[in-house]
């Protein structure tokens, strides 16, 4: 299936859990099968060495790091006119659960309702209202028992000029050319 081209400014994971509970509960996992008995407790205590094996053996078994495999979709965020919309791209699964094998697909052209980017929106005006939309995304019915985690955009948005962006990256701002005729040189002027 092909898709519009479009130019995307951002893309914002959403996670199954925060971190934090995913790695409560990957530690609680561990704890539970390494010391189920106190005879596992008094080996692993006196092996350390095997103790260090069997607890990687067990993050990995629980699903390794949380950055990169709670993952579950993502918001793609654009401009649009005067807009600022997301796409929801999410797993394809109906049920999501820990588990390693994923495939993200298309779940819905607009995430929440747009954010309308007033005429002469300053740089941090256009940052505030994306951060904004992104805030109404994560208490949507959709995706509010899920994580949006804007950490990242949150790290560089203040730094970037959205002004410019906003300009470029507009999907449906004007093209340079377009409209003009092409100029064709003029006979007998070299």
């Amino acid at each position: 299936m092909q898709y519009a081209t479009m130019d995307y400014l951002f893309d914002v994971p959403v996670y199954r859990l925060p971190r934090e509970k995913y790695e409560a509960g990957q530690k609680a996992y561990i704890e539970s099968v390494m010391f189920e008995t106190d005879d596992f407790r008094q080996f692993y205590e006196s092996n350390r060495n095997q103790e260090i094996m069997m607890r990687d053996h067990l993050w990995k078994r629980y699903g390794g790091p949380w950055q990169f495999n709670e993952i579950i979709g993502y918001i793609r965020l654009h401009f649009f006119g005067t807009q600022i919309r997301g796409e929801w791209w999410r797993v394809g699964a109906k049920r999501v659960a820990r588990t390693r094998t994923k495939i993200l697909v298309n779940r819905g052209w607009k995430v929440v309702y747009e954010e309308e980017i007033p005429d002469g929106s300053a740089s941090n005006d256009i940052y505030l209202l994306i951060l904004s939309y992104l805030e109404r995304a994560q208490n949507d019915e959709h995706l509010k028992r899920f994580y949006v985690d804007t950490s990242v955009f949150e790290r560089i948005g203040p730094h970037i000029d959205w002004v410019a962006a906003f300009k470029a990256l507009n999907f449906f701002r004007p093209k340079n050319d377009q409209g003009k005729k092409p100029q064709r040189p003029k006979k007998g002027k070299a």
